[in-house]
């Protein structure tokens, strides 16, 4: 499932300065286990490819990373790979988890 259609039926997820904080909706603890388990699917790719630089110029309509669609006019990471990525950091002790 992708962060669209996680987001279609109410996931969220918040960019803070502490990192990427996930809202669902009550009573939905089957599509917090969805978005788990597509994160820990993109952990892998994203400390092992290099998760410090990105592209230049951010793809419009699709995830940097995972080429997953993205809302109108949006460019650069889907929400599932902006919480792998932050997982990935935190493994690799770049920042606090």
């Amino acid at each position: 499932m992708t962060a669209l259609e996680l987001a279609g039926f109410g996931v969220r997820v918040e960019r803070t300065r502490r990192g990427p904080r996930v809202l669902a909706p009550k009573g939905r603890a089957d599509l917090v286990e969805v978005l788990r388990a597509e994160v820990a699917r993109r952990v892998p790719h994203l400390r092992d490819e290099g998760i410090v630089a990105l592209p230049d110029v951010p793809r419009v309509g699709a995830c940097e990373t995972c080429g997953d669609p993205l809302a109108n006019g949006r460019g650069g990471m889907c929400d599932l790979c902006c919480v792998a990525r932050h997982k990935a950091l935190v493994q690799l002790g770049r920042v606090a988890p």
